[in-house]
């Protein structure tokens, strides 16, 4: 079964500009996937959203045009450096999980000098296909 990763919805547009996600390798069986988020605020924190299904809804404290596209299982956060953060999904070597859809998204957490929430971005998403050698 071939890895395969595609982007899918749009991303909006936070304090530093278009907020994207896009695959740095693919998803194979017993790896850890790397993707990178680009178009982080300086002052911000990055929530990793994976889950089984696609979704659409507002997110809270939402720019515009700022959706959560994933129905999270769980979630990780993250600390963005140079507008960047490195999102990293392990795949365990569980063969069920051959041909498994997973999808992901970064919700961006945009925060004030006092560190309090202003605004959230959220990144296209992406549609996951596990693949094996």
């Amino acid at each position: 079964c071939q890895a395969v990763a595609t982007t899918f919805g749009a991303g909006c547009t936070g304090s530093a500009g278009p907020v994207t996600l896009m695959a740095d390798s693919l998803p194979w069986l017993g790896s850890t996937m790397a993707s990178t988020a680009a178009g982080m605020a300086s002052q911000s924190l990055a929530l990793h959203a994976v889950g089984g299904t696609s979704a659409v809804a507002a997110l809270p404290f939402g720019a515009p045009g700022c959706s959560l596209l994933v129905a999270p299982l769980f979630t990780e956060l993250l600390v963005p450096q140079n507008g960047t953060v490195q999102v990293p999904l392990t795949i365990p070597s569980a063969t069920v999980l051959i041909g498994a859809e997973v999808f992901s998204q970064v919700i961006g957490l945009e925060l004030s000098q006092s560190f309090a929430l202003t605004q959230t971005t959220s990144t296209n998403a992406l549609q996951l296909t596990i693949g094996s050698f």
